[in-house]
């Protein structure tokens, strides 16, 4: 059974910030709307020693599977990698 990181996300329409190790680092993207479900994130840079999968500029695709009052499914598409994610709101 693998242990999972639980990585807490602060999103506004221009900007996403991922915040990892208890919010010791972050990882920011800007965030391009296509549609209403779906988006992209541009990585910007991250305050991690850790590096990230992305270089800067790089982008992820993502799409929402589903939504409701407090979780949010998705589908991630990154240099033709596809992840399947769950957000739970927690504020």
């Amino acid at each position: 059974n693998r242990s999972v990181e639980q990585i807490y996300v602060k999103r506004t329409l221009k900007k996403q910030i991922e915040y990892v190790e208890n919010g010791k680092y972050y990882y920011e993207f800007n965030i391009k709307w296509i549609s209403p479900c779906k988006y992209e994130l541009t990585y910007i840079g991250t305050t991690s020693p850790q590096p990230a999968v992305a270089r800067e500029g790089e982008t992820f695709t993502v799409e929402i599977l589903d939504i409701n009052d407090s979780t949010m499914k998705y589908k991630t598409t990154f240099l033709g990698m596809v992840d399947i994610g769950e957000m739970k709101k927690i504020k």
